[in-house]
């Protein structure tokens, strides 16, 4: 459900998952934080500072599946209510567009202006375990 912290099952990842909107077009909108600790002060710190990255994943099926476990419930608040502005490549290497969550339109203006902004995906789980694998190694104990 929205508000949902989770973290995953059976897999020893390194990472929070903050389920905080829901989409009709792409679904589950997760903000992802790399972390090896999931008590409420680990979720606190988290919380505090941006995600290492945002995506969409079906979180009601991996819940279901019981892949991904709820560790609190947190309703967003404040910056995490808002939807945040995502950016898509286009079909040549130097156009970009951005959404909102309703509408999607062209950017004109320097790539780097936008380069902060999370790229619009939607990714299985196979895909966000790899994504937190390759995003958060420097969470990962050695």
């Amino acid at each position: 459900m929205i508000g949902d912290i989770l973290a995953f099952s059976n897999r020893n990842l390194p990472a929070l998952l903050y389920h905080t909107h829901e989409n009709p077009l792409m679904g589950s909108l997760v903000r992802v934080f790399c972390s090896v600790e999931f008590d409420t002060e680990a979720i606190d710190r988290a919380l505090a500072r941006e995600p290492d990255f945002q995506c969409f994943f079906p979180v009601n099926a991996a819940v279901r599946r019981k892949d991904l476990r709820i560790l609190e419930p947190r309703p967003p608040q404040g910056r995490w209510a808002r939807f945040p502005m995502f950016k898509a490549e286009g079909l040549s290497r130097d156009t970009w567009w951005l959404w909102d969550g309703d509408r999607e339109w062209p950017y004109e203006g320097a790539v780097e202006a936008i380069s902060d902004y999370p790229e619009r995906e939607s990714v299985n789980d196979t895909m966000m375990i790899s994504l937190i694998s390759k995003r958060c190694v420097s969470c990962i104990p050695k």
